[in-house]
């Protein structure tokens, strides 16, 4: 078992002994090899699925109360990108109502449920908000993800990469 050090004789005046940072460093030079560190390539793209440029209202509600309303910055069939005042970066879930606007000005929008999992909370200083990323988990019914695709692939909407 370890022995705990005594601060108790430690004063202003005591010396404390440094390591030999120049020797070990030599040391380590000499017998160590590099290991081979292999980087991220940044910028390269995860997704699996297009997402598409949008504007859309949204209301994310954290843990079962907090409500925030916002819009989405883009999406996908399998999650998005929401711009809201507030950073949920402590957040680990969000429910999301989405309102898809109707294809015709006379009807209403489609609410669509969703429950997703916060990836990123970042300041996005070109929208003045925070952009959350959001990965879609559970939709409330089978028929939002289809009804989704559909309207994503029927619409002229801008694709983004």
């Amino acid at each position: 078992m370890a022995k705990d050090f005594d601060f108790s004789d430690l004063s202003d005046s005591a010396e404390i002994p440094l390591c030999d940072i120049a020797g070990l460093s030599k040391t380590l030079t000499e017998t160590a090899d590099p290991a081979p560190v292999s980087l991220p390539k940044l910028g390269k793209e995860h997704r699996t699925v297009q997402r598409y440029m949008v504007k859309w209202r949204v209301a994310a509600f954290v843990d079962h109360q907090e409500l925030h309303h916002g819009h989405l910055k883009d999406i996908s069939i399998k999650g998005a990108a929401i711009l809201l005042e507030r950073n949920l970066q402590s957040a680990e879930f969000v429910k999301l109502h989405i309102y898809v606007p109707p294809p015709a000005p006379s009807r209403i929008p489609c609410i669509i449920e969703v429950v997703g999992k916060v990836i990123y909370s970042i300041y996005d200083a070109k929208d003045h908000r925070f952009r959350v990323g959001v990965n879609f988990l559970k939709f409330a019914t089978e028929h939002d993800p289809v009804f989704l695709a559909d309207h994503l692939e029927s619409r002229a909407l801008t694709v983004v990469f």
